[in-house]
């Protein structure tokens, strides 16, 4: 089987190493004419784990490559009813990197070591591409008309920009709290800079308002959305941008991503049925559903401002994961003391056994007594 990805920003990438480690072959389109966007980007444990796999290169080869800084975690300030919290990850780490560098820097071995072609061509014509093809992801970014726009008010805009300014502590993503949305740091000390985005809600802040607070920096928008289906056809399916983008909170997209670029390699190999089609989209459902369930668990309690876009966001979150069992303290501890058997019968439950939605049980120990402020949990 021969598969075509379209688009070579992160969610391409992510996609087409996911098809090498199920020895499908594959060919990278991407627009020419169109350049990374230059901003740093965080990641799960995910991400390096799937480098390490498909290239045999680990966190450390890239961090001596000048390619990624270490990410442990997460660094929470002024969020929720606690000043100051760590959301440390226990069973590994994961990477700060610039797009800039990295992607081109695995586009070059995908290249040579595995024999990924990446053609310089627009795909103006997706009916086209898949006539050319067994199977198409698209991948490019590109949005339609047919997305759905999520029921809470995540930031919307952002003014990216380097920070000559480690901000925190230097192995953790910095997230802090202001006013009309939350400003987020990656540091890379060995460059002592900070890649940091300041992240906003338009409808509460202007473009113009916010180069006042930082005068410099490149501004993007978008609209928190998700496309109704993840695979469209037995030829078409897609991930990345084209296929959501809510916010940046907790590096969730590309987890996503890889999560996405999984199930449809499980479709390719299964066979690509009617019957498969439809778990798979079923799954991708359930996984939007529970991807904005964990964006409102952490914007629920608020955070040290008491502005109007915190009110409404708070207010709307709290709406949607007030019943929902992993929004007890007390059910936490019970279920991460194993007094509740098996996790997967449970129906607020996607993904697997030690899992709640998407962090697993020891990660929702952390986030709810930071961002609760109940440090008896």
């Amino acid at each position: 089987m021969k598969v075509a990805v379209i688009g070579r920003g992160s969610g391409g990438l992510i996609t087409a190493m996911n098809l090498l480690t199920y020895n499908l072959k594959v060919d990278v389109y991407y627009d020419p004419k169109t350049s990374q966007l230059p901003v740093g980007e965080s990641t799960t444990p995910q991400f390096a784990s799937l480098i390490e796999c498909t290239l045999g290169l680990t966190i450390d080869d890239l961090i001596s490559l000048g390619l990624a800084s270490y990410k442990k975690g997460i660094e929470f300030v002024d969020w929720g009813n606690t000043p100051h919290f760590f959301h440390k990850f226990i069973h590994a780490d994961a990477i700060h990197f610039y797009t800039k560098t990295l992607n081109p820097f695995l586009q070059e071995n995908l290249e040579k070591y595995k024999g990924v072609k990446f053609i310089g061509r627009r795909i103006q014509d997706l009916q086209t591409i898949c006539n050319e093809y067994d199977f198409v992801i698209n991948c490019s970014g590109a949005l339609n008309n047919y997305r759905k726009e999520i029921d809470i008010p995540c930031v919307n805009s952002v003014l990216y920009f380097d920070d000559h300014k480690i901000h925190g502590h230097p192995e953790y993503t910095y997230h802090k709290a202001h006013e009309y949305g939350w400003k987020f740091s990656l540091p890379f000390p060995n460059q002592r800079i900070s890649r940091t985005g300041y992240l906003y809600h338009r409808e509460y802040q202007s473009h113009v308002d916010a180069e006042v607070v930082y005068s410099h920096g490149d501004l993007y928008e978008w609209t928190p959305s998700y496309a109704p289906d993840m695979i469209v056809n037995n030829r078409l399916a897609l991930n990345g941008n084209a296929l959501l983008f809510f916010e940046p909170l907790q590096a969730l997209s590309l987890l996503h991503y890889d999560m996405v670029a999984k199930r449809i390699c499980d479709y390719l190999v299964n066979g690509q049925t009617s019957e498969e089609k439809l778990l798979g989209n079923l799954w991708y459902r359930r996984m939007v559903e529970a991807y904005i369930d964990a964006l409102a668990f952490h914007y629920q309690y608020g955070s040290a401002y008491n502005s109007g876009y915190w009110e409404k966001v708070s207010k709307k979150s709290v709406t949607r994961v007030a019943h929902k069992w992993w929004n007890d303290g007390r059910l936490i501890k019970s279920v991460a003391e194993k007094s509740m058997g098996d996790l997967s019968q449970h129906p607020d439950f996607y993904y697997a056994p030690d899992h709640t939605h998407i962090f697993g049980i020891t990660c929702m120990e952390q986030l709810y007594a930071g961002l609760s402020g109940d440090r008896d949990l």
